[in-house]
């Protein structure tokens, strides 16, 4: 959403209006946005129909981050 701010005598803030559709699915498992470090830039991903139905499984992944980060 976008709106125009009028600055003046009075702070007036015009009506706000849409910059762009997505698709929402509340289906998905991670966001579907970011916002950049700078707070200025939104990115919007859509997933790919094998990006929904791919699952990754990692056995022992504890093992693997004592070997990695070792205390």
């Amino acid at each position: 959403m976008s709106a125009n701010v009028v600055s003046g005598d009075a702070l007036r803030v015009e009506a706000p209006r849409a910059l762009f559709t997505i698709a929402y699915d509340r289906r998905a498992v991670s966001r579907t946005y970011d916002v950049g470090p700078d707070g200025r830039i939104l990115v919007v991903r859509q997933e790919s129909p094998a990006e929904r139905s791919r699952a990754i499984i990692v056995e022992n992944w504890f093992d693997e981050l004592d070997r990695l980060a070792p205390r």
